[in-house]
């Protein structure tokens, strides 16, 4: 399939999602609000500076 193709992106997408999905599930997260929370939680641990990558 080539790289521009509809159906390879859509393929990719659903690869990520599953990782996303599976990565959510190690870490006991059930919902898009707890997901929220803990990049929030995640952000403040690594700081407000804008000062690039810690």
């Amino acid at each position: 399939m080539a790289k521009h193709d509809p159906e390879y992106e859509l393929l990719q997408l659903l690869d990520l999602l599953i990782d996303l999905r599976e990565d959510m599930q190690d870490l006991g997260i059930t919902t898009l609000e707890e997901l929220e929370l803990k990049i929030t939680e995640l952000e403040a641990q690594l700081g407000d500076d804008d000062d690039g990558p810690v």
